[in-house]
């Protein structure tokens, strides 16, 4: 409307203010005991202060991390590869929206859980959702794997496609960012943000050096590998490991071996769609849509032969899959 990036810039800023302040006195009226005049104690406002300040330290290395590599590729590679990299980014983020609002909606649950004291309910619920976002994740990295060089050639024209190496190594970081979400939606409804505080600023700082010594070797490709490393180094075994060592109070190696299995199950997922799909050399809308239909069905059909008999998708047939029948049933009747 105003064809300048400043007045955006300024209505967003205006428009979240008016949100907060429109939320802020709802809350009021609907819950006018928060407005209490008691004053917390020293100890309080110290806890609260460490806690507010090692979140902020923790999203704020999040923040570096996931904006350096944009930085590196314009300055190394060239700004246009940046718009090369944003087609790509751009379906991952949308995803990574769906993702979220589906997790976002179980954080609450999980943190009710975590106050009560059953010990084992809570260790059961946390591989049931690690499960679930392991097929997700899988499907979806498959999925990319498979599809993207396509619909990118078909959405913006070849010449914005990347190598397959460069695919391989962005849908890597995809499946690694989302990986982690269930040991994420137990880090923030626990508080365990002390003991992580500075692990994206680690990260953040390791992917910097990196990606300047890989950038000026391989280009592109060696930029979004040191992602890739960085993350390894860090959160990817650090935050599990504070998880089970100081909630669980388990041994990590559970963790980290159920995860090994998933990350060569998905490989092996992305392997076979891979190949199958490639018989389809043509690129058009409608092989993109046979593609589609054989990344439903391969690594779908495949985690399921592998874990119908497990805990967890028993679990998940008995609390979900068999309820959700049984109303459809039950509308059916009626």
């Amino acid at each position: 409307v105003f064809k300048s990036f400043m007045m955006y810039l300024l209505v967003f800023i205006l428009r979240t203010f008016l949100v907060n302040w429109f939320q802020s006195n709802k809350a009021k009226k609907l819950y006018p005991y928060i407005q209490g005049n008691m004053v917390l104690d020293k100890a309080s406002k110290k806890s609260i202060f460490d806690n507010v300040k090692s979140m902020f330290l923790y999203k704020f290395g999040g923040v570096l991390l996931n904006n350096t590599d944009n930085f590196i590729i314009s300055i190394m590679v060239g700004t246009v590869f940046v718009g090369f990299y944003s087609n790509y980014m751009t379906i991952i983020a949308a995803i990574f929206s769906f993702i979220d609002i589906i997790f976002g909606s179980f954080t609450s649950s999980v943190g009710s859980l975590n106050a009560s004291d059953d010990e084992d309910r809570k260790f059961k619920i946390f591989n049931v959702l690690n499960f679930i976002v392991f097929w997700i994740m899988a499907f979806c990295s498959v999925c990319f794997l498979v599809l993207f060089n396509d619909f990118i050639t078909l959405w913006v024209g070849k010449e914005f496609v990347f190598g397959m190496l460069t695919v391989i190594v962005i849908v890597m970081n995809f499946f690694m960012s989302g990986s982690i979400t269930t040991v994420a939606i137990y880090r923030d409804t626990t508080g365990m943000f002390k003991q992580t505080k500075f692990v994206f600023l680690i990260t953040a700082l390791i992917n910097l050096i990196l990606s300047i010594i890989l950038g000026r070797i391989y280009g592109l490709f060696g930029i979004l590998l040191a992602t890739a490393i960085a993350r390894l180094l860090t959160n990817m075994w650090y935050e599990p490991f504070i998880l089970y060592k100081k909630y669980f109070r388990k041994s990590p190696l559970i963790y980290f071996k159920r995860q090994a299995l998933y990350w060569i199950i998905t490989i092996g997922c992305s392997l076979s769609t891979y190949l199958l799909s490639s018989m389809i050399s043509t690129i058009s809308w409608l092989n993109l849509f046979i593609k589609l239909i054989i990344c439903i069905l391969v690594p779908n059909a495949l985690i399921l032969a592998l874990f119908f008999r497990s805990k967890e998708f028993k679990y998940i047939y008995k609390h979900v899959i068999k309820k959700a029948k049984d109303k459809i049933m039950i509308m059916q009747k009626a």
